[in-house]
C-alpha cells in the first residue's frame, strides 16, 4: 500500500504500478486527506503491516527549500570549476513538489509527528522507518522513539558522494 497527501503523486504511483506488471495486483493507494495525520485514516482496524517507509518533507518553508536548491546548485557549479550556478531560479529539490518538501516545522516537527501516531499504530505495523535528511534531527527523534517505548532502534547511515543521509527504523513489540 501507499499513501501521500498529494494527488499528483499518488498518480505517478498509479502509472508506474500500472505500467509494470508483478506490482499490478500488489499494491493498493490511499489519499491522506487530514494534513495533520501521517497514519490516521490510512491504516484500518485489522489491517497489520510489516513495514512503513517514509520519506518526509526535509524543509520548513518554500524560502528554505529554495535556498538548500540553490546551495547544492552552487556546490556543483564549484565542482565544475565554475563561481556560482548560472540559474536564477533554482529547481526546488532537483524536482521535488510543494508537499514532498516542505511543511509546517520541517522534517523535525514531521518526525515528531510521524513517531507519535507510529505509537498509537504500534500494533499494526512491525518497523517504522523514515529517512532522516538533517543530522541533528536523529537524536532527539531517537529520544522521542525511546521514551515512547520501542524495543528496537536502527539508524542506517547512506552515503553517496559528498550527500550523507539516513534511515531511522524502530519496532514496538
Amino acid at each position: 500500500m501507499g499513501s501521500d497527501i498529494n494527488a499528483q503523486s499518488l498518480e505517478n504511483v498509479a502509472t508506474i504500478i500500472t505500467n509494470n506488471p508483478t506490482l499490478k495486483d500488489r499494491f493498493t493507494l490511499r489519499t491522506q486527506h487530514d494534513k495533520n495525520h501521517i497514519f490516521e485514516g490510512i491504516i484500518q482496524p485489522g489491517e497489520f503491516f510489516d513495514v512503513s517507509v517514509c520519506n518526509p518533507p526535509f524543509h520548513a518553508s518554500l524560502d528554505e527549500a529554495l535556498k538548500g536548491s540553490q546551495r547544492k546548485l552552487n556546490n556543483l557549479a564549484h565542482s565544475r570549476g565554475e563561481q556560482k550556478a548560472t540559474t536564477q531560479s533554482p529547481t526546488l529539490n532537483f524536482g521535488g513538489l510543494g508537499v514532498e518538501l516542505w511543511c509546517k516545522g520541517g522534517e523535525q516537527l514531521f518526525l515528531k509527528k510521524l513517531i507519535r501516531e507510529s505509537q498509537v499504530y504500534s500494533t499494526q505495523c512491525r518497523w517504522f522507518s523514515s529517512l532522516v535528511s538533517k543530522a541533528d534531527n536523529v537524536k532527539p527523534a531517537k529520544k522521542l522513539i525511546r521514551k515512547l517505548g520501542a524495543v528496537e532502534i536502527r539508524e542506517i547511515e547512506m552515503k553517496q558522494g559528498n550527500k550523507v543521509t539516513r534511515v531511522l527504523a524502530w519496532k514496538f513489540m
